[in-house]
């Protein structure tokens, strides 16, 4: 099993995917960096804030609060993570928008076209 994650972990690297750094103390998921990765990585020169998601858990663990930047307009994505109490859909849409934004789209035609 540990084997197993840890080449889970080595392909993660290879494909450049971002670190996600959880900081409890403010309730948040910074998408990040790879620590190993590919220099010149697309998150490279964006906002901390921008990479940030805003997240609450009630007692029982599940998700009650998820946030985006109000720039990356994911409004209906930050619902949808709450109502299925499922924020990784949320962080890999956050990852798509910032791919985006780095590389000149603009985000708000792809909130509008359903991206």
């Amino acid at each position: 099993r540990i084997e197993a994650l840890e080449e889970l972990a080595r392909r993660e690297v290879e494909l450049g995917l971002p670190d996600l750094e959880y900081d409890d103390a403010i309730g948040a998921i910074i998408i990040c960096d790879p620590r190993e990765g590919r220099a010149g990585s697309i998150l490279s020169g964006l906002s901390k804030e921008l990479r940030t998601v805003q997240v609450n858990y009630d007692d029982d663990g599940r998700l009650t609060r998820a946030q985006t930047h109000p720039s990356l307009k994911l409004d209906f994505e930050c619902q949808r993570a709450v109502l299925d109490d499922d924020v990784a859909p949320l962080l890999t849409k956050v990852r798509e928008y910032l791919s985006f934004q780095s590389a000149g789209f603009d985000t708000g035609s792809l909130a509008a076209a359903g991206a």
